[in-house]
């Protein structure tokens, strides 16, 4: 069971999927970047657009943090962006800090 408030912290070149290592329904919420040099590359959760069989709204593009132009996630250190806000906020599945970042906190909540 997860308690209602959760934080880990991810070290350069290790990623935390939730799905692999926490189970269905988890997610983060936030990335806390705290250091001058944050570099990340992170995931999106995948919205489902179905309700009971039926589509009921339409999808949109999962907004995944990465250097690509293309918006295409992996886990890899050519993937990442530098992270100039403190906080980033969104639903994502997965994020993998840069072997040359310094290591980051997420919260990880039920969703």
């Amino acid at each position: 069971m997860i308690p209602n408030e959760l934080f880990a912290k991810i070290l350069p070149g290790e990623k935390l999927n939730t799905l692999e290592d926490l189970g269905a329904g988890i997610f983060i919420d936030a990335i806390f970047c705290d250091g001058a040099n944050t570099k990340i590359a992170a995931l999106a959760r995948d919205y489902p657009n179905t309700l009971d069989g039926k589509v009921v709204l339409s999808s949109l593009e999962p907004a995944n943090v990465t250097a690509n132009a293309t918006n295409v996630y992996v886990a890899a250190d050519t993937h990442t962006v530098q992270i100039t806000s403190p906080v980033v906020q969104g639903m994502f599945q997965e994020v993998y800090v840069d072997s040359g970042s310094e290591p980051v906190r997420v919260h990880i909540t039920k969703g």
